[in-house]
């Protein structure tokens, strides 16, 4: 599957914004089994545009909740300390 630069950036903006991989095929008028046959496959720019953009946002929302612990609140800093054992566990797994 071939797809202009226009494209791949909408696949971005549209995981970024937590969509399905059929969700977006269909928002972007592809064939769905299709679409989610390159998406899944980590040697494609559809692959890497929509982990990128799903990355992305969860960067930023994580952003979010380390400033909010760092300044008090407390489900933030139980949703951080969460995030810093996943961490752990990713390292020791090489994930």
């Amino acid at each position: 599957m071939i797809l202009s630069q226009d494209q791949l950036n909408n696949i971005e903006k549209y995981s970024s914004l937590f969509f399905s991989y059929k969700e977006i095929a269909i928002l972007m008028k592809l064939d769905v089994e299709i679409f989610i046959d390159f998406v899944t496959d980590n040697n494609t720019e559809i692959y890497k545009s929509y982990q990128r953009g799903k990355l992305i946002s969860e960067a930023e929302l994580r952003e979010q909740i380390v400033k909010l612990a760092k300044m008090g609140s407390p489900a933030a800093q139980q949703e951080a300390f969460k995030l810093i054992d996943t961490q752990k566990i990713k390292e020791i797994t090489n994930v």
